[in-house]
């Protein structure tokens, strides 16, 4: 198989798969960090406050997410309309963001610059997943699509991206 079709497949895996398995990875790094003291992040006990606060924000900030969008946890073939309201007529992509600051602080938590390397790393694929999600959602809703991204400037950082 063709290394970009793995790397699409990777990208549009489900959300919730994609999640436990890139989670995963973090909490394992970061506890093999703590055990064989790998790596640390400076600033002992502050930047595992901020990672911890971070962590729960975003859960906060995720659940918020859903309340607007149902299928969430479903891979965008799955997707039966397009949901404009709450944070959802700000950002088009917001669960994202909050899987990237969740990700960032699981990396901080754990005091680890391995699991900061791979919080960048799945930050990054949630940002390209986003982009072919958003290829696909054009594809299937057409003009409905290419009207929500009129109205809603912003993928996952407002002002940003």
């Amino acid at each position: 198989m063709e290394r970009n079709t793995l790397i699409k497949k990777y990208l549009l895996l489900n959300p919730l798969i994609k999640g436990i398995f890139e989670n995963g990875i973090l909490i394992i790094s970061g506890i093999i960090s703590i055990i064989f003291k790998l790596w640390e992040i400076p600033f002992f006990p502050t930047i595992n406050i901020i990672g911890g606060a971070l962590f729960i924000f975003a859960g906060l900030f995720h659940g918020y997410c859903e309340k607007y969008h149902k299928q969430a946890h479903d891979q965008a073939s799955e997707i039966k309309h397009i949901v404009t309201s709450g944070i959802y007529s700000r950002l088009r992509h917001p669960i994202y963001l909050s899987l990237i600051i969740m990700n960032i602080g699981i990396a901080l938590a754990f005091n680890s610059w391995i699991s900061l390397f791979f919080a960048i790393i799945f930050s990054l694929s949630w940002i390209l997943t986003a982009l072919e999600e958003e290829k696909y959602l054009l594809n299937k809703f057409g003009e409905e699509y290419t009207e929500y991204i009129k109205n809603v400037h912003w993928r996952i950082i407002p002002g940003i991206f």
